[in-house]
């Protein structure tokens, strides 16, 4: 299985880049709000008040490369700034293709040596939604029942 990306239905290798294998995908953390009682060592946690634990969005990092040929590196870097940069997007992970994330796409500067590379970090909400949703139909009879 190659490794790549998918912004907004559009892969990594289409964009003419290799995914470098050491990417990141945080646990998003849960909201935790609790209040100290003063002159006593009892704390009261107030995270699921409303019903249900909160996450703060969670970070996805990874970086993009491309090797040859050299004279098109800055073309194809910023193709993909204009294309993506400070844009929200739907991001499909590795190896998890029936889900995706939503978020805001922050590209790095980018690095020239014998290849070029660019960190790309995307801030995203803290779910993961299906990219086919559960679909139910029912039929109801008019029939007493």
């Amino acid at each position: 299985m190659k490794l790549l990306f998918e912004l907004n239905n559009v892969t990594t290798d289409e964009l003419g880049f290799h995914l470098n294998p050491n990417f990141s995908i945080q646990a998003p953390q849960p909201k935790i709000y609790t209040v100290e009682i003063p002159f006593s060592s009892n704390v009261i946690d107030l995270t699921e008040s409303f019903g249900e634990v909160a996450y703060q969005q969670r970070q996805v990092n990874f970086t993009l490369e491309k090797l040859r040929p050299k004279d098109t590196w800055y073309q194809y870097y910023t193709n993909f700034v204009n294309q993506f940069n400070g844009k929200v997007v739907q991001l499909v992970a590795p190896y998890d293709t029936t889900h995706y994330f939503v978020g805001r796409v922050s590209v790095a500067p980018m690095r020239r040596g014998d290849h070029l590379s660019f960190d790309v970090s995307v801030l995203c909400e803290p779910y993961r939604y299906k990219r086919n949703p559960t679909v139910v139909n029912l039929t109801i009879a008019t029939g007493g029942t």
